[in-house]
Order: structure tokens, then sequence, then C-alpha cells
């Protein structure tokens, strides 16, 4: 653990400590459960850090220590039943924790910027993509004191360093400081992929889902579908009303779009066109269509029109979250322009997705390619992360209205 490390460590700790303190004024709790919380904390942080330690993963770090936190101390709670004092105060601090350091960390970005300080040979700048997320530091000549002022470095293989770069990647190496590649960089700034380099080795790039969480996350998904149906019965029956009155029958659009593993599937979202839409064939939607009602703009700028979509969850035709399906014509067009663009039936389609809340809606093929860059991002790193960042970037475009048309 290097000294920057060290420190976050040091003051989330802290503010964790007093989170919990502060929540003991409504919970007593003995000595041995106080300890019992910190070092559950402890324990949590640590197996963070030892797992990864990548430049720009901080939120996903505070949401794997939040996840796993609580995941143990409800473990413990059920098995010695007496616990729920132990509970209450940890769920209350964790939950704490995880709001104060965000918003510190926000806060403190948006005062100072360039959060992170990346190190790079000055011959590679021009390869590097530039970002407000980090200050790229270039330096012709190192030392391996300059690991203490950056918190990664970026390198290229097939670039002749001298020993003086060759010296300071190894002792990086030996001090827990990330050394990215190129392509990885990118990867981690843009969070898509580069359709460049997967064209050249796509089969090396790590599309390997895992079968235990694609089980796990479909029944969980079923059984919030299920949950969700009679609030859903409540929505959908204004929705529909109000769709009666301002453009009248029908109600529902349906239409074919393809799903996991090429095959096709009838969709269902709630009709926000005028009748007749597509009488001169299926259409990209655009910005400002105006084939789109008032009352079908309101409900495209909050995705209100994709609910009934979780019909679609509990026949097993979608998940939750996962890229979005696309109409059979515009898969085989893409599919020949596109290299690779199948790859992103690996997985079920979503209700919502990294493109979807990255990016939004797309109208062309160039906005086609570059949400396929998103698409393949999840795909390749699809996992429970992903999908809570995904859930709360959901929640902020749904309350901004981000990328509707």
């Amino acid at each position: 653990m290097n000294k920057s490390s060290f420190l976050t460590f040091i003051i989330e700790l802290f503010i964790f400590i007093s989170c919990m303190l502060s929540f003991m004024h409504f919970w007593s709790l003995s000595e041995e459960s106080q300890v019992f919380l910190i070092v559950i904390f402890i324990f949590s942080w640590l197996f963070r850090y030892q797992r990864s330690v990548m430049l720009l993963e901080y939120y996903t770090h505070v949401i794997v220590v939040t996840v796993l936190f609580l995941f143990i101390v409800t473990a413990v709670t059920v098995v010695m039943r007496k616990a729920s004092h132990v509970f209450l105060v940890g769920s209350c601090a964790i939950i704490s924790w995880f709001f104060i350091v965000n918003i510190a960390r926000f806060c403190i970005i948006r005062a100072f910027g360039h959060p992170y300080r990346v190190l790079i040979h000055p011959d590679l700048l021009n390869k590097a993509c530039m970002s407000h997320k980090v200050k790229l530091v270039s330096k012709p000549k190192v030392t391996p004191q300059d690991l203490k002022r950056v918190h990664a470095i970026v390198v290229d293989r097939k670039y002749a360093y001298q020993d003086d770069w060759d010296l300071l990647i190894f002792h990086a190496s030996q001090h827990d400081i990330p050394v990215l590649t190129i392509g990885t960089y990118e990867e981690l700034i843009e969070q898509r992929l580069s359709l460049a380099q997967l064209n050249e080795n796509w089969m090396y790039a790590g599309f390997s889902i895992p079968l235990w969480y694609r089980l796990l996350k479909n029944t969980l998904e079923f059984i919030l579908a299920l949950l969700l149906l009679p609030l859903l019965g409540l929505v959908f029956a204004i929705v529909a009303c109000i769709i009666l009155i301002t453009m009248g029958r029908p109600v529902f659009y349906t239409q074919y779009r393809i799903g996991i593993n090429g095959k096709e599937f009838k969709i269902y979202k709630f009709r926000s066109m005028i009748k007749d839409s597509e009488k001169n064939g299926a259409q990209l939607a655009k910005t400002k269509d105006t084939r789109i009602t008032k009352f079908g703009a309101f409900m495209r700028k909050f995705r209100i029109d994709e609910l009934p979509q979780f019909i679609n969850i509990l026949k097993g035709d979608m998940s939750l979250i996962g890229p979005r399906p696309e109409q059979k014509v515009f898969v085989e067009k893409f599919s020949k322009e596109i290299p690779l663009y199948r790859l992103r039936h690996l997985v079920r389609p979503g209700l919502t997705g990294w493109a979807q809340v990255t990016q939004g809606y797309t109208s062309d093929q160039d906005q086609t390619k570059l949400k396929l860059q998103y698409d393949l991002y999840y795909v390749k790193h699809y996992s429970l992360i992903l999908d809570l960042k995904i859930v709360f970037k959901t929640i902020y475009t749904i309350l901004t209205g981000f990328g509707a048309k």
C-alpha cells in the first residue's frame, strides 16, 4: 500500500467510525460489537484494495466495500439472530459513509480538478486521449522518486524505452502503482472499447460471461419484476388512460427485436408516436422527431414508455440491464457495415444499459459505432459492480432526461 492509499484508508476509516458513533445514540452497542464492525470495515476495504488497485476505480471501490460490508453484517445477523442492533448501526453507518465519501470526492474534484496524475513519455502524448479526469505528466528522464507524485504510468509495449524508464516501470510494479498500456488507459478513461483494437485481436479481448452471475442476475431480475407488478399495474392504468385521451388507440406498441444469441422476440412499449409512424419502413429515432407526440416526448424523456418491457423481463426475453435491442433490419445492416456488431448479442438485451446512460439514443451509423463501443465495454466487464453503476446512472438519467429523443 503506497502513501496515498494509506492516507485514504485512514480518512475513510475515521469517517466510518464517526458515522458508527453517531448512530449509537439511537442503538447502543457493546465494545465487542463496535470492534467487530470496525474489523469488518477494514477487511472489506483491504479486500477491495488487494483485489484491484486501478486508476479511476474509486467509485467502484466504494461500491464494493459497501456491498461486501452489508453482506457480511447481514450474514452474521442471520446466524446470531440477536444482533439486530449490530445490523442497524452497521447498515446505517456504511450507507452514510458511502454518501459522505462520494459527495466529498465530488466536491474536491469540482474544486481542484485533476484528481489523478498519470506519468507518460513525451513521445507518447499524441497517442493518449485527453480527459478532465486526469492530468498527464510527461518527462523524458525519470527516477524512481517520480512515483511518489503520480497515480499511474502509461506505456506502449512497442516503444523502445531508455534504462531509466525501464527501471521506473519495474519499481512501479513493485509498489502497487498501476502500469497501463495505451489501449487499457484509453478503455479506462473513455469506458468503451476501441473497435480498431478489437478488430486486430477480439478473441483475446476478455469476452467471458460468468455463468454464475448470469444465473443470479436473471433470477433476481425476475423476482424484482414480479414484485413490481402491482405498482406497475397502477402506472400502466394511468398512462394508458392519458394515451387514450391524447392519442387514441392503440395504447401499446409492439415490435420484433433481436435478443441474446441473435434470437428474435416481441418487445412491448407504450406508444409514443403517431399512428403508422413506420409505414415507409423502419427508421431510427431522431432529435426533434416529428412522429413523436407531446405526451410521447414526455414519456421518452423520463423513460416511461419503456416500462412495459418488464413483461419481456418476466418472459425471459430481456434483462433489466444490458445493451438495448435493435430491429432485425438494423442488426443486419450494422452487422455488414460495423465489424463485431454481433458481439453485443452475447448477453440479454436490457431495459437500460451502459450505452444508454452514457451516450443516449443514436440516429446514424457514426453514433451507432460509438454506442457499440459502450455496449462491448459492458459485455467485457459484465459484473455486479458495473450493473450497480448503471443503476445509479439510470436514476440520474431519469431525473434529468439525458439522451431523450
